[in-house]
């Protein structure tokens, strides 16, 4: 059953797509604490073992959080697929 329109459902597999690639890639950077992130995260530590263990921390928790994102966008790009398809049947039936 299409609950959205066919131009839709090819929008948001788009969008998703867009959204998986990208959030995947900034997961792989954050995981390799890729220096361009590092203003991006707040460190308040005062010495240099605590500032180095909290920034690793930190980079880690922002890659995971990327990899649930591009999960949830997975999830978004099978449902508009299924959409499309639906649209594609109810047509030709």
């Amino acid at each position: 059953m299409p609950l959205c329109g066919k131009k839709c459902a090819v929008f948001c597999s788009v969008l998703s797509a867009w959204g998986v690639i990208m959030l995947v890639l900034l997961g792989i950077f954050l995981h390799t604490n890729s220096v361009a992130f590092a203003e991006d995260l707040e460190v308040h530590a005062t010495s240099k073992p605590d500032f180095l263990a909290e920034i690793n921390r930190k980079y880690k928790a922002a890659a995971q959080n990327c990899w649930i994102a591009a999960c949830l966008y997975v999830v978004t790009l099978v449902i508009s697929f299924q959409q499309y398809c639906a649209n594609q049947r109810a047509r030709n039936a």
